[in-house]
């Protein structure tokens, strides 16, 4: 899925207008989904606690927003599109449907599913 993005990076350069709205949409995009389902974390590796939680989405936050920013600014269309795109990918990996493809589960939701049964 990663390397796919720089390889299907060199094979079109976008307009500077069409790289902006498409920068927004997905600025937009990666906004909503790192909001609702960020950080992403797994039933191996969870991430209980709120203020590390509440971190690590501000962090994600700003990154994403740098990478955006840097695609937009930079004039080398592979770059600029090898960013976009990433940004795109990596929030499309920590939404529901991308855990269900790869069979994976929330962590913090397990723990707390756990938890409550052994509480029980």
């Amino acid at each position: 899925m990663y390397t796919g993005n720089a390889y299907i990076s060199q094979f079109f350069e976008l307009p500077i207008v069409m790289k902006i709205i498409f920068a927004i949409l997905i600025w937009i995009f990666a906004i909503a989904m790192i909001y609702k389902y960020a950080p992403a974390d797994t039933e191996d590796v969870p991430v209980i606690s709120k203020k590390e939680r509440k971190k690590r989405k501000i962090i994600s936050y700003i990154i994403s927003s740098l990478m955006i920013i840097a695609g937009c600014v930079i004039q080398n269309s592979i770059i600029s599109n090898i960013l976009l795109l990433g940004v795109l990918m990596q929030t499309v990996t920590i939404t529901r449907v991308a855990y269900k493809i790869t069979k994976n589960k929330y962590g913090h939701e397990e723990y707390y599913k756990n938890k409550s049964v052994v509480a029980n």
